[in-house]
């Protein structure tokens, strides 16, 4: 199943990098409005979700919920064992737990949405499938294309097509928009500015408490006219 696949694993431990456009886009506080550069704003609503409590706290309840939800599999025995193996191997074999997680935050807080790697043996829509894997959504750019609706970007630098057989792609309130090809809204950009009020509110708070408000003037008595106004 890993040799079918589009992604690339890693054949040595890998620490992360931090690109010059992430780095920017964490400093920045004005998002990039929405429809002006998709990768970008996703960019910079993955950097931004983490730091304001009440909004990951949600998004994490969520993501467990629909992790602990049931199911259940109907159809031949032989067809449902088969079937019932692949889900829960998963992601590369790391289980349908993580792969559903892994979905679940790119459908919540990525307006390209998630997108599900359908992993088959043979490059047919009828070749048997073998195996379902998460599919990073910075690195799956929709082309509107019918042929290869996705183009899926490698940890190497490589791209590839992949044929409607190949992945599938789920976006939260997608665009009418046609250029936008299929680019919806997802549920941090609808909170987006009352998460970076509360955010805000939070950082204000901390920085009072702390008596690290830099933009701040601590008067105490003793103090002449003309130090204030040298100062």
């Amino acid at each position: 199943m890993v040799t079918k696949s589009v992604q690339v694993q890693p054949q040595y431990e890998e620490t992360p990098r931090t690109s010059l456009v992430i780095t920017l886009a964490s400093i920045a506080d004005d998002i990039t409005p929405w429809g002006q550069s998709p990768y970008h704003r996703d960019i910079q609503l993955r950097n931004f979700w983490p730091t304001e409590p009440i909004l990951s706290s949600a998004i994490y309840t969520i993501v467990a919920r629909n992790a602990a939800y049931n199911w259940v599999l109907h159809g031949p025995p032989r067809t449902v064992n088969k079937v019932q193996d692949m889900l829960h191997e998963a992601d590369m074999g790391k289980g349908w737990l993580e792969f559903i997680i892994k979905f679940t935050i790119d459908y919540f807080t990525q307006d390209n949405g998630g997108f599900i790697e359908v992993i088959r043996d043979g490059n047919s829509w009828d070749a048997p499938v073998v195996g379902i894997a998460h599919l990073d959504s910075g690195r799956a750019r929709r082309t509107g294309v019918p042929d290869w609706p996705v183009v899926y970007t490698d940890r190497n630098g490589a791209e590839h097509k992949l044929r409607p057989w190949q992945v599938i792609a789920k976006s939260e309130f997608p665009s009418p928009i046609e250029t936008m090809n299929g680019v919806g809204i997802c549920a941090l950009s609808r909170v987006l500015r009352f998460a970076q009020l509360m955010r805000d509110i939070t950082v204000y708070k901390r920085e009072k408490v702390s008596g690290n408000h830099s933009k701040q003037i601590h008067i105490v008595s003793g103090i002449r006219t003309g130090e204030i106004e040298d100062a």
